[in-house]
C-alpha cells in the first residue's frame, strides 16, 4: 500500500506523525526567535550596545528570514487547508503571521513610494556645484560615506526623482540669511556642528528616528542680486540609498526658511 512521506503535510487527521511536529515546532520556534532578533537592532541601538551598522544588519537580515519563514508558514497553510489538517494548517499561520510581520511594520512606517526612491544619499538645492562639507569632512571615518559629491550621474538621478529641490533666493541680506538658517537648524532640531560667518557656510547634523543614523545637512549663502542664494545639501553617513529622507529634510528646510 502507497502511503505519503510524513513530511508531507496531507493527512487529515489532527494528530499528525511525530517527525511532522517536529518540523511545524521548529517553524514556529524560529518565526518567534527572530522576531525578537528584529527588536534586537533598534533596541540594541537605543541603548547603544552596538554600532549603528551592526544593529542595523542584525534588523536588516532578520526582517529578510522573517519573510523567508512566513513564506514557508503560507506554502504550509495552502498546502494542508484542503487536507483538512488543522494541526499543521494552525502551525503554519504561526510561522506567516510573525514571520511577515515586521516587514509589514517596516513598510507601512517607509511607505511604499520610498522603496521606489533612486540608490542616492546626497542630495543638493545646486547638482552643478553643491556646498562643500568642511568641518564635516573631518568627522566622518573611512568605513562611513565620502562626502565628495558624486557629479553628474547622481545629479542627473536626483533631478529625475525630485524636481523640486532648488535653490532659496532670497530678499534678505546674506548676513540675514545666515542668521535665518542657523534658526532653521535650531527650530529643526538639528546640532551644530560649523557656523563660519565669513563664508556664509552653516554645517549641523540630524540623526534619523529609530537607528540614530546620522546626517549631515550644510547651507552656503551667498549674494544674489540685492538679496542672496541660499543652498542647502543632505548626505548620509552611511547606506548608498536614504528612501528619499535626505530630500524630504531639504524640503522642510525650504518650507521653514523664512525669504
Amino acid at each position: 500500500m502507497k502511503t505519503n512521506p510524513d513530511w508531507q503535510f496531507v493527512s487529515s487527521t489532527d494528530n499528525p506523525e511525530p517527525k511532522t511536529r517536529l518540523i511545524i515546532r521548529i517553524g514556529i520556534l524560529l518565526a518567534l526567535l527572530n522576531l525578537l532578533l528584529v527588536l534586537a537592532g533598534p533596541l540594541a541601538r537605543h541603548y547603544e550596545l552596538l554600532p549603528v551598522m551592526t544593529a542595523f544588519r542584525l534588523f536588516f537580515n532578520s526582517v529578510l528570514a522573517g519573510l523567508v519563514l512566513g513564506v514557508l508558514g503560507l506554502v504550509l497553510v495552502l498546502t494542508t487547508w484542503l487536507s483538512q489538517n488543522r494541526y499543521a494548517t494552525g502551525g503554519g499561520w504561526m510561522m506567516l503571521l510573525p514571520g511577515l510581520l515586521p516587514a509589514v511594520i517596516v513598510l507601512a512606517m517607509t511607505g511604499p513610494a520610498s522603496l521606489g526612491k533612486p540608490m542616492i544619499h546626497d542630495i543638493s538645492t545646486d547638482t552643478s556645484n553643491p556646498p562643500i562639507f568642511v568641518e564635516v569632512k573631518k568627522q566622518r571615518t573611512v568605513d562611513q560615506n565620502p562626502v565628495d559629491y558624486k557629479g553628474a550621474e547622481i545629479a542627473a538621478l536626483q533631478i529625475a526623482a525630485y524636481p523640486d529641490i532648488k535653490s532659496i533666493i532670497s530678499s534678505m541680506s546674506t548676513d540675514d540669511a545666515l542668521t535665518e538658517a542657523t534658526q532653521v537648524v535650531k527650530d529643526l532640531g538639528w546640532e551644530f556642528i560649523n557656523v563660519d560667518y565669513k563664508n556664509g557656510i552653516v554645517e549641523a547634523y540630524d540623526r534619523t528616528r529609530v537607528f540614530g543614523f546620522t546626517d549631515d545637512i550644510i547651507f552656503r549663502i551667498k549674494p544674489e542680486g540685492s538679496g542672496s542664494r541660499i543652498d542647502v545639501r543632505s548626505a548620509s553617513r552611511y547606506g548608498k540609498g536614504d528612501l528619499g529622507k535626505n530630500a524630504e529634510r531639504i524640503r522642510l528646510v525650504i518650507k521653514t526658511f523664512r525669504s
